[in-house]
């Protein structure tokens, strides 16, 4: 649609909701706020804060904000229908902005950012893609973190004289995962005012709030930062992932920062570009440069199939192999990403890193020990605490931003690609719900009529069937290492589903748990990939102990139950008889 034609549009919409000012305000104020928005009200702000009501029409809704004690800006681009709601809500204390989407020019030079920003039955205004993008880049900007952003579109026909587009609710979805906002809820319902063909559609979403300003620095790198590469890209990618999974990595921590082992870091960044340069020629530079890491080391990886992972052993020509390929990312991450990636207001280096000499090993373990023997990372420790919180909702954004610059990349040299074909190739590789190695071992035991028991009720299973539980669900926390593999009944396994189990339940399960590691695991074949697994994702994690490892799971659980808010299980079969 020409600029011209848009711009008429717009003008004529305005100028419809003014000429028709004195029934509308009647229309909008014959049914109370708070129904009007039952739908979503729920997530309104608990403490008062500052409030912009976006087309706030008749006044309706800030007036009602700010009876609960909220500031409110309110903006009305039409005239009449503005000075009409400033007359009938002239007690309420609301400030009045003649300002209008996708612009928001005045909102915008006053400064402030706000608690919760309503923008009810406006966006449908907005007919071009390109201006409904815009505006949502011009929302988010306005919010403070932990503020919420509420969209309700119309759905149905159009009144006359007032221009709408049926906006559909999963492309606001795709604002806010390119913004990174979590969605806290939408839906649909029916119109308040029962008109025929009417419904309606809420979405309500949130800034995350870190309370140290880190998930800005992490926006700014992510979205706006200066990339020659998709390098800065994968390395933060990386860092979100180790804070995720492997949260006992951290070597050292203190006020100003973590420290990770280099090799941590560049074993991952192997795993990241894996799939997009050896299982498929993804660009990841604007010309043809090859990336620098992608030597001959890099591009045997393939040999290894899935020896990248934490606690593998290698020997001979594989561990040379893996040797020299973390060595060349450890030295492009160092010389690259690492270097160039600085705060946003000063040059600082953000991830200071030092690497260290490792000579050629005919036998090597991915455990934490072998990979400190690379270097030291460091991340800041609000950015780390951050991506540990909040790594569901950045690292989307990230993966999002990189297919977006890959795209470019294609079509710039002719060789365009989709956006699901780039994805695909970015989901983590082992991320399949995985309990193979548990079953092997349960079966060997019921064969030789070993001892078996589950390990929430104490039930012998060698006469029963059998399920492998993932004590914290796979569903909720992407992990398939031995210690989180546990068996149980079928029957306790369908009951506890994909819930945490509650503390009681944990505690009382204590010796069945170290026993079933210690029958299970503690063999030349899993143990020293046990403990690599269980010193990386658990935190805490001093002694190579069983108890210890154990200890550790405690302090996990509580962590994902105030994190990711899951819900708890136990059974009142605390011991034998299930």
């Amino acid at each position: 649609m020409p600029t011209k034609t848009i711009t008429q549009t717009r003008n004529n919409i305005i100028a419809s909701y003014s000429d028709q000012a004195e029934s509308l305000v009647s229309q909008y104020e014959a049914i109370p706020a708070d129904s009007v928005h039952l739908s979503w009200k729920q997530f309104l702000p608990k403490v008062p804060g500052l409030v912009l009501d976006v087309g706030a029409g008749s006044g309706r809704d800030a007036a009602w904000f700010s009876s609960m004690g909220f500031d409110v800006i309110a903006v009305e681009p039409a005239e009449k229908l503005r000075k009409k709601a400033q007359r009938i809500h002239s007690s309420s204390g609301i400030q009045w902005l003649d300002d209008l989407l996708p612009e928001l020019n005045l909102t915008i030079s006053l400064g402030y950012r706000y608690d919760l920003i309503l923008v009810s039955a406006v966006f449908m205004h907005l007919l071009t893609f390109k201006d409904r993008e815009r505006a949502f880049r011009k929302l988010f900007g306005l919010l403070k973190p932990g503020g919420r952003l509420v969209f309700t579109l119309r759905h149905g026909k159009a009144p006359e004289g007032r221009a709408m587009s049926d906006v559909n609710v999963d492309e606001i979805l795709a604002f806010a995962r390119n913004h990174a906002l979590e969605v806290l809820d939408f839906g649909r319902s029916d119109d308040a005012m029962s008109r025929s063909g009417v419904s309606w559609s809420h979405i309500v979403m949130q800034l995350p709030d870190d309370g140290t300003g880190a998930l800005l620095v992490l926006r700014h790198l992510i979205l706006l930062d200066d990339k020659s590469s998709t390098y800065k890209l994968a390395l933060l990618r990386v860092l979100v992932r180790i804070a995720d999974s492997c949260r006992g990595a951290v070597l050292k921590r203190d006020d100003e920062f973590i420290t990770l082992p280099f090799g941590l870091v560049a074993l991952y960044w192997l795993k990241v570009y894996k799939p997009l340069l050896l299982d498929h020629t993804f660009r990841q530079h604007p010309g043809n440069v090859k990336c620098a890491f992608a030597k001959e080391s890099f591009c045997a990886l393939g040999k290894l199939g899935h020896d990248l992972r934490l606690g593998a052993t290698l020997s001979g020509k594989r561990a040379h192999i893996l040797l020299e390929a973390l060595k060349d990312a450890r030295n492009t991450i160092k010389k690259m990403p690492a270097y160039f990636l600085t705060r946003p207001d000063s040059n600082e280096q953000i991830f200071p890193c030092t690497s260290a000499p490792v000579y050629k090993k005919n036998r090597i373990i991915l455990d934490l020990l072998f990979l400190s023997t690379l270097g030291e990372f460091k991340v800041p420790v609000n950015l780390w605490d951050t991506m540990t919180h909040y790594a569901c909702w950045i690292e989307p954004t990230i993966i999002n931003e990189w297919c977006q610059i890959m795209m470019g990349y294609h079509e710039r040299k002719g060789d365009p690609i989709t956006f699901g074909a780039l994805y695909s190739a970015l989901i983590w590789k082992n991320d399949d719900r995985c309990t193979a190695d548990a079953r092997r071992i349960v079966d060997r035991m019921k064969t030789h009529h070993q001892p078996l028991d589950c390990v929430w009720t104490g039930s012998s299973l060698l006469s029963q069937q059998y399920e492998i539980d993932h004590c914290f669900p796979y569903a909720n926390w992407y992990n398939n290492d031995l210690w989180n593999l546990m068996p149980t009944t079928k029957k306790i396994n369908g009951e506890k589903s994909n819930k945490l189990p509650a503390d009681v339940m944990l505690l009382a399960s204590r010796d069945r748990i170290i026993k079933w590691w210690e029958q299970g695991y503690l063999n030349a074949h899993y143990e020293s990939r046990f403990y690599a697994e269980a010193t990386a994702s658990l935190s805490g994690i001093v002694d190579r102990t069983l108890p210890a490892i154990f200890d550790g799971v405690a302090r996990q659980r509580v962590h994902l139950k105030y994190e990711q808010q899951m819900l708890e299980w136990s059974t009142g079969v605390l011991s034998t008889g299930v």
